[in-house]
């Protein structure tokens, strides 16, 4: 046995490698752009990378949707749709998840 095949990097996900034929890659996420010291290194596949490198744009979009709707129940008088996504778009209040450099949802 080699030393590639003694130390195979696996997904941390879903635990998938190179001997099931899947690629593997290292990848670095800066958590907080202020702080130096908050990088988190992870080996991910493919799919998980993917994903994991959208994931905030998506966030993002389904914010800016929720956003939109939020306003549209407003206008309609639909108090219980907006209470929903009052509460939906205060969880991105709470964790500070935003899109395209917005602040505050509200």
């Amino acid at each position: 046995m080699n030393f590639h095949q003694q130390h195979e990097s696996k997904c941390e996900v879903c635990g998938l490698g190179e001997t099931e034929g899947v690629a593997v890659y290292s990848e670095f996420f800066k958590l907080n752009p202020e702080s130096e010291n908050s990088e988190l290194s992870l080996t991910l596949c493919a799919i998980h990378r993917y994903i994991t490198r959208n994931v905030y744009d998506l966030i993002g979009m389904a914010f800016e949707h929720i956003l939109e709707m939020n306003g549209a129940a407003n206008l309609a008088g639909d108090n219980q749709f907006q209470s929903f996504t009052d509460e939906f778009l205060s969880v991105g209040d709470k964790h500070e998840v935003y899109h395209q450099g917005r602040t505050k949802s509200h």
